[in-house]
């Protein structure tokens, strides 16, 4: 099933980084993958997986998101800034 932010059936993140701003900044565009947070759904999930979300939460977030989805794709765009400063502090 298909939502507007992204679709439900998806492999598992991959939690290798040692630290879980490490294996944020793993889902950048950077890696073999592609880019992990291609919708609002796919950071909602990586939350979820990295076990900083519940189920109910992500739930709640998901229904915010389709009743408003500039206020998603602002929250994606923020999570996106975040993982590029994050990586660019790895590099140095």
């Amino acid at each position: 099933m298909l939502s507007r932010f992204g679709a439900a059936d998806h492999a598992p993140f991959v939690f290798l980084g040692g630290r879980l701003w490490l294996d944020f900044v793993n889902t950048d565009a950077a890696s073999p993958a592609g880019d992990g947070l291609a919708s609002f759904d796919d950071l909602v999930r990586w939350f979820q997986q990295a076990a900083l979300l519940d189920a109910a939460r992500a739930a709640t977030m998901r229904r915010r998101a389709l009743q408003q989805p500039a206020g998603a794709n602002a929250v994606l765009a923020d999570g996106r800034r975040v993982r590029s400063m994050l990586r660019t502090l790895a590099e140095r």
